[in-house]
């Protein structure tokens, strides 16, 4: 080739070689292994049925802000989506979003309400919208021995509307920070309010159970020392929610030093119960509920589920598999469809200097314990929660 040949037709030569490499960047991104965006976050399918993720949403959020985002699984194709905002803000705008949803549909009712904020905890059942809007011995005042919770109730057939309040008894030195969840069962609202203690810096819970056709307290009790009277002081309690059917019950977790127990608090007989469990008791991670089963999910030394009938009370059976998961506390679980959705991230010992680490995500059948697949995270910021579609963060 004579020399100017190759100034002739280097363009050509530029050319292919760009077109190799869109097309090998293209393979990457829609093969199994795929690069979500330009911080390198990847995700790629290990063994299993990729379609038990259509609709499933991945929510990553690092400690800094910087790469907070969104995964979601449509038809088998990814996509990230970059999350300026933390998802406590998030959460805050959806609740913002359906205060502002009540409102614009029933405008009269929720105009007291308009800038309840945080003070303000809506309900919307098949019949009625209730609002609990907390009005006296809020979080900001302190030396409280009593709360009191306006209650306004609207029937959405007739448009009737009740106001009335309720004075809630606070043990101790306290305050009430939030009413955490509200339930309507057979004209019965229950309401766990959340109590800061000011002396030892901790929270407790606060069942009411009112009676919205009387228009009265039948019971406030503090769940938390009641259980613990029973337990003892050297136990750490938490929280897993309220539910409802068939007797509304709050359930919880009771953690000692190598073991764990659950307790609950059956707020129609107003007693404090344990359940049985069957062999020796490692530690809890989670309490998940499905149907009428309440699934507790440990994952100290491999993944493990044991089931119990929410209705007798009773150990139902256990459910092991062959997962070995790292450090509990990043491990995030949800129940859809009769499939338990399991998200951890593994040790970031290495990775300490930029926040980030591997993650495995895995689709297990919570009658017969199988995998139903395992996919694998690859450089994914620290803190991740596992959800479904934007209603529910």
């Amino acid at each position: 080739m004579k020399p100017f040949a190759l100034k002739r037709y280097w363009p050509s030569f530029l050319l292919v070689a760009f077109a190799s490499i869109v097309i090998t960047i293209l393979y990457v991104t829609v093969s199994d292994k795929q690069v979500l965006d330009a911080k390198k976050l990847q995700f790629e399918t290990v063994a299993g049925d990729n379609s038990l993720l259509k609709d499933l949403q991945l929510n990553v959020e690092s400690h800094e802000d910087t790469s907070n985002g969104t995964i979601a699984f449509n038809d088998g194709t990814l996509t990230f989506s970059e999350n300026p905002i933390s998802w406590q803000e998030k959460l805050d705008q959806q609740y913002d979003s359906h205060m502002q949803s009540l409102q614009n549909r029933y405008r009269n009712f929720m105009r007291p309400f308009q800038y309840g904020g945080a003070n303000a905890t809506p309900l919307e059942t098949d019949d009625a919208v209730v609002i609990a809007n907390i009005t006296e011995g809020w979080f900001d005042e302190f030396d409280n021995s009593s709360a009191q919770i306006d209650l306004a109730l609207l029937q959405k057939e007739t448009e009737a509307e009740t106001h009335f309040s309720v004075t809630v008894d606070l043990p101790g030195d306290t305050s009430l920070s939030y009413v955490q969840n509200l339930e309507m069962v057979n004209n019965h609202l229950y309401a766990i309010l959340d109590v800061y203690d000011h002396q030892t810096d901790m929270n407790s819970n606060v069942l009411l159970n009112i009676d919205m056709d009387k228009q009265v307290l039948t019971s406030s009790t503090t769940m938390l020392d009641d259980i613990a009277e029973t337990q003892g002081t050297d136990s750490y309690i938490s929280l897993h929610g309220l539910s409802p059917t068939p007797t509304p019950t709050a359930w919880f977790l009771i953690d000692q030093e190598e073991t764990s127990r659950i307790a609950g608090y059956d707020a129609t007989a107003n007693t404090s119960f344990f359940l049985e469990q069957e062999g020796e008791n490692g530690i809890i991670d989670r309490l998940l509920t499905f149907n009428d089963m309440l699934y507790a999910v440990s994952t100290e030394d491999q993944f493990q589920v044991d089931v119990y009938n929410i209705v007798n009370k009773t150990f139902h059976e256990s459910i092991t598999t062959d997962i070995t998961l790292s450090e509990a506390y990043n491990t995030d679980f949800l129940i859809k469809d009769g499939l338990m959705y399991v998200l951890n991230l593994d040790s970031y010992e290495n990775n300490t200097s930029n926040d980030v680490g591997d993650g495995h995500l895995y689709v297990i059948d919570v009658n017969t314990g199988a995998v139903r697949y395992h996919g694998k995270l690859s450089n994914v910021s620290l803190g991740l929660s596992i959800t479904f579609g934007e209603d529910e963060l």
